[in-house]
This record gives structure tokens, sequence and C-alpha cells, in this order.
């Protein structure tokens, strides 16, 4: 019993002779806030609902080095990139496409199993060939600063038709 209380009494002291932490270091990134893109829409699993968004990233055409990156998110969850590249560490612009699908249009080939790293949406070329089943499409701009999360300003979802998409009425109210 008192080896008990002396090693009880050792981490106690050890605890309190621990160094002070570095501190916060705040993430450079852009992020897109799923309530602008599931607007007039709301998210959901309905035929006139966003059920899931995929986002592509890149830089503005014609600039370098180009880059592209994209991510496939649930409709209630912020879209989030972090430390996009930036030539000279600081602020850069980048041009971002979103395509949102219902749950029936949404291509089973984006779906992120839990043991897949990465995701197949992580990767804009297996986005690409499935723009086309998208129910609504939007294009967003936002400058990445360095040490902030960015927010990116986004047009209203257009609809487009996906062949097995949703009922876009809403889009016209």
């Amino acid at each position: 019993m008192s080896a008990f209380i002396v090693a009880a009494a050792g981490v106690w002291a050890g605890c309190a002779t621990t160094a002070p932490s570095a501190g916060y270091t705040p993430v450079t990134g852009i992020v897109i806030p799923a309530a602008t893109i599931v607007a007039g829409h709301g998210c959901g699993t309905g035929a006139d609902q966003v059920f899931k968004y995929a986002a592509v990233v890149s830089t503005p055409s014609g600039e370098a080095p180009a880059f592209v990156t994209s991510g496939v998110f649930d409709c209630f969850a912020d879209g989030t990139f972090s430390n996009l590249p930036s030539p000279d560490g600081g602020s850069r612009t980048f041009d971002v496409q979103v395509f949102a699908y219902t749950e029936a249009s949404f291509p089973p080939a984006l779906v992120c199993p839990r043991s897949t790293v990465p995701c197949p949406g992580d990767d804009a070329g297996a986005v690409a060939p499935w723009e086309g089943s998208a129910n609504w499409t939007t294009e967003c701009t936002v400058t990445q600063i360095q040490g902030v999360p960015s927010i990116t300003t986004c047009g209203a979802l257009e609809p487009r038709d996906a062949g097995s998409g949703g009922d876009d009425s809403s889009a016209s109210e």
C-alpha cells in the first residue's frame, strides 16, 4: 500500500513540473459553409434536397503552378481544405466548383468506405466523370490567407439535368 502512495505522489509531482505548451497554431485553409450550399434546397434524402456535394478546388486558369484537389462532403458538413499551396507562403486565390447531388443521383463511385484512405472523392480526376450526375452546380472564389480559415463566396446552386436527378422546382422559387 505504501509503495502505491509513493508511486502516486511521484506521478502527481511529475505533472506539476511539466513545461507549458507551445501555443495554438491557427489553420490556414478555406471553408465552404454547408449552409450556403444547401440554401433554398435543404439537406436530406428527398428528391429536391442536397444529399452530398463535391467540391473541386483549383488555381485560376493560367496561374502557375497549377493545383487541383477535391473532396466529397455530407450536405450538413462544411467543406474544409487545409494548407493549400501558396508560392510565397502568403495568400492565394482559388476557384471552387461545387457539384451537389440528391441521394438518388449521388454516384456510388464517390462513396468513401471507412477503410479507404484516401477517399475516391479526394482525387479531382475521380470526381470529374461524375460532374454530369450533379443536380445542381455553383462556382465559388476564395483567397486563402496565411494563419486563418478563409470563407468561400459562392453563388446560388443552379439546376442541372442530372438524368436521375431530383425535382428542381425549388430552384425557381
